[in-house]
């Protein structure tokens, strides 16, 4: 299964601001659950801003988690749910699961290391995170850093400080979504498989024999009537 790492929200090649943290956040979320096969490509801008497009929000302006819902209805066909943050309270070591949150980079203090992208931004947030298994820290997939970035080990409480008051959340379970694994076979059923083919060979051998002779006979049967 795939390591999410971050989609990142930049470049912004239709706005002068950063506005597709939750397009991003949702696109790490999606890789977690093993979608891998993207139209425009994993990890490209062009496939983020399809996304974008996907729904029925003002493009460039932001979106919700109800916004993110439809569009990754609409582009890929996959139905998440949104549910409430006290839901994530007795999973903290779950490291199947990743969370796709939002908060405000203004609950944390200036100076923070989960504000050092855009060290001025007090904004309204998105961002993946996913438990590391201790029960006390998470990988925080922050859209605002680099392309590819392999996120930062962050504490639960500066996660749940950040979140704020924001109410809801989006949980996407490790390989939901990756597609079907290619069937392994026992050494009975290539035994079998095996068996098979030597049948059918041994009954096109016969059927191979069976048509010479014919041949033959019609052959023989032509040179008795004089050709």
């Amino acid at each position: 299964m795939p390591t999410p790492v971050v989609w990142s929200e930049r470049p912004e090649p239709n706005a002068t601001g950063l506005k597709d943290c939750t397009y991003s956040a949702g696109l790490m979320g999606l890789v977690h659950g093993g979608k891998v096969d993207y139209a425009l490509g994993i990890y490209s801008v062009a496939e983020r801003e399809a996304l974008e497009r996907s729904d029925d929000q003002p493009n460039e302006t932001g979106a919700s988690l109800d916004d993110l819902v439809l569009a990754i209805k609409r582009r890929y066909g996959i139905a998440l749910t949104k549910i409430g943050v006290e839901f994530m309270a007795d999973r903290h070591g779950r490291t199947d699961l990743a969370f796709i949150i939002q908060g405000v980079n203004g609950n944390l203090p200036a100076g923070h290391p989960q504000r050092r992208w855009d060290p001025t931004f007090t904004g309204g947030h998105c961002v993946t995170v996913i438990p590391t298994g201790n029960g006390t820290h998470v990988r925080w997939l922050d859209p605002l850093a680099p392309n590819k970035f392999a996120g930062d080990t962050v504490a639960w409480t500066t996660v749940m400080k950040w979140i704020g008051n924001m109410p809801s959340q989006i949980t996407v379970r490790m390989g939901a979504y990756a597609p079907p694994a290619p069937k392994v076979y026992t050494q009975a059923e290539m035994d079998a498989v095996t068996a098979q083919l030597a049948a059918c060979r041994t009954a096109l051998a016969k059927v191979t024999a069976d048509l010479a002779a014919a041949n033959a006979r019609i052959a023989a049967a032509r040179t008795a009537l004089g050709g």
